[in-house]
């Protein structure tokens, strides 16, 4: 079966650049790489009425946050933004784009955090992370102008398998939230790594899957953890409502 003529038009642009895989490259390497093709392909900076930079106590030090505000005035629905990169890359310049987008279109506030990333920080600092954001945000709603009874996790890749073990540790842990945004999220992590299009080196292949995989998991027995793979959950009850993205 023939590609779709954007998939083949953006797997030749892909080819035609000869970059290498990021499973290929070094980690420095490979997280400015990343970080060089997002912003490639991001287009003009959206304007939004506020943007500034914030630090909160993480469980083992300082983390950075990024506050996206709307034009408008009192406590605002907010969405707390986990960037995607295989829990490797990526950082809150990663998610620069589409939090700006998602702030102006929605409206709503948008914050996302600098969580540890793996391979120096492996399975679960980042869902831990992730989590002490959720209540650090809630802590200080009247200062970042937050409506603690609206605000919602969400993220891509990586960003959505965190966003959906927040609410998992939420649901017991508080902080109360009520969505999730899960642009396709990695749920599940127990099964042999599958992408789009096995073996090709310029698409998301298992390779990268595989490469993601070894570093964020330092032993594969914690693929089958709840909050490595969401879906494997006992019980799902009880959890906000999710909008599922997928590609």
């Amino acid at each position: 079966m023939a590609p779709h003529p954007e998939v083949a038009a953006y797997r030749a642009a892909r080819a035609a650049t000869g970059t290498p895989p990021l499973y290929t490259q070094t980690l420095t390497e490979a997280r400015a790489a990343d970080l060089a093709a997002i912003r490639a392909g991001s287009g003009a900076v959206e304007p939004v009425a506020e943007v500034r930079d914030e630090r909160m106590l993480g469980p083992a030090g300082e983390l950075p946050l990024r506050v996206y505000r709307p034009a408008g005035s009192g406590p605002l629905p907010t969405l707390l933004y986990f960037f995607g990169g295989g829990w490797t890359l990526g950082s809150i310049d990663t998610a620069d784009g589409i939090c700006r987008r998602l702030a102006n279109a929605v409206p709503c506030q948008v914050i996302t955090v600098g969580y540890r990333l793996a391979p120096e920080h492996p399975f679960p600092a980042a869902v831990h992370d992730c989590h002490a954001a959720a209540s650090w945000v809630v802590g200080h709603a009247d200062r970042l102008g937050v409506d603690p009874d609206r605000l919602a996790v969400g993220g891509d890749s990586a960003g959505g398998n965190l966003a959906a073990a927040v609410t998992l540790r939420s649901r017991a842990d508080g902080p109360t939230l009520a969505a999730q945004l899960l642009v396709y999220p990695n749920t599940d992590q127990s099964g042999e790594p599958t992408g789009p299009a096995d073996d090709d080196p310029t698409l998301f292949n298992s390779r990268s899957v595989a490469w993601y995989r070894t570093h964020y998991l330092a032993d594969e027995a914690q693929a089958q953890d709840p909050l490595a793979s969401p879906l494997l959950a006992d019980d799902l009850a009880g959890l906000p409502p999710a909008l599922v993205v997928t590609a």
